[in-house]
Formats: C-alpha cells, sequence, structure tokens
C-alpha cells in the first residue's frame, strides 16, 4: 500500500451506509461522513450538540472554529439537528451517552468497514485487520479539501494546526492521492489500522 493510498468518496459512503444498517442508528452515515469532510478530531466531534451548528450558514464549530460541511451532507444534518435538539449529534450506544473511541471502532467502524469491503491486513497474530483505522478520516478531510480547491492556511485552520508544517502529512497523502484519483470524488477519503493514534 502506498502511504498515500486513501479511501475513495465511495468507499468512505459505502462504509456509511453499512454503518448505519448494523447499528440501526441511521446518523451513524452522517456521523461518519462528517469525520471525513471536516477534518474534525475524534475527540472534538464526540461532544458536538445540536446547537453547535448553524443550518442557515451550513457551519458548525469545533475547538471555536466555525467549520463549514458539504451540500451532500447537509440534509441529514438538517433532519438530525432538531432531533437531537441540545443533546450530541453523534452519541455512542445510547442517547446522551458520549461515543467512547475504542468502543465505537470495535463496535461500528471495524464491521462497517468489513461489510463495505474495505481492503485487510493481515496481523503478525494471523488476526486480520482493516488497512485503515479511525484516523483515516481525518486524511480523507485533507483529500475532499484539496480536491476542493482549498488553501493550505484554510486547510490548517479548519484541521486546528497553528502551522502549515503540521499539515504536511496530510496535504502530500491528500496530493498523491489526488493525482490517482484527479476527479476527486465527492465523498471523502484518509488512513492506518484502528492503533493509528491522531498526532495533531
Amino acid at each position: 500500500m502506498k502511504k498515500y493510498e486513501l479511501p475513495t468518496g465511495q468507499q468512505i459512503q459505502a462504509q456509511a451506509k453499512a454503518a448505519a444498517d448494523l447499528t440501526g442508528n441511521w446518523w451513524e452515515e452522517p456521523r461518519i461522513q462528517f469525520l471525513a469532510t471536516s477534518g474534525a478530531r475524534w475527540d472534538e466531534h464526540v461532544p458536538l450538540t445540536g446547537t453547535s451548528f448553524d443550518l442557515a450558514n451550513r457551519t458548525v464549530v469545533i475547538d471555536g472554529r466555525h467549520v463549514t460541511w458539504p451540500l451532500a451532507l447537509d440534509a441529514m444534518i438538517q433532519r438530525r439537528v432538531p432531533e437531537v435538539g441540545g443533546g450530541l449529534m453523534f452519541p455512542g450506544q445510547a442517547p446522551g451517552v458520549p461515543a467512547s473511541r475504542e468502543s465505537w471502532r470495535r463496535r461500528v467502524f471495524v464491521p462497517a468497514g468489513l461489510a463495505a469491503g474495505w481492503p485487510v491486513t493481515r496481523r503478525g497474530n494471523g488476526r486480520v485487520a482493516l488497512k485503515w483505522g479511525i484516523h483515516i478520516y481525518r486524511r480523507c478531510a485533507a483529500k475532499y479539501l484539496v480536491t476542493k480547491g482549498a488553501g493550505l492556511i484554510d486547510i490548517a485552520r479548519r484541521f486546528g494546526h497553528t502551522t502549515i508544517a503540521c499539515l504536511e502529512t496530510y496535504v502530500s497523502d491528500a496530493l498523491g492521492a489526488a493525482e490517482d484519483d484527479p476527479a476527486g470524488d465527492d465523498g471523502a477519503n484518509v488512513g492506518d489500522d484502528g492503533d493509528e493514534r491522531d498526532d495533531g
């Protein structure tokens, strides 16, 4: 696998639909689409409530940053906000309970990735694992933004980075992936196994 090999927009969408189907929670689909296009870190999306979202301007406040979501995601966000009011947009297993990264990875991310046909790898212990982990969504968001023409300063702000240098890995992955997929499918794209930790 090339360093910058990222899921395609279709692979992200397939995983998002599988997550909703497997859990019976329709809002798992917009959670994944949101993570794969917003640049939000896992811990930044967990506390978002319906009141964090400005439906009229298609923006959400993430750790003090105003971030827009894609028009393709708007109908799902517009549906979800009134459902939750001031409650959590993307809770864990029960309404009002924050989502745990590890629990969600085991319960939703991995099964939905497998159901969507995401590539797998064998670990040293013989176990099968997805090639990509939750952090892939940040890399997908970088690709999405690069293919939509966003500048480096805008991407750095959206990702919550104080310098452009922090974006080096994300942008180099995104540029390489964009060269392989010049149309920049309108989903999202990013990677490693679920053990990858967010470094920025």
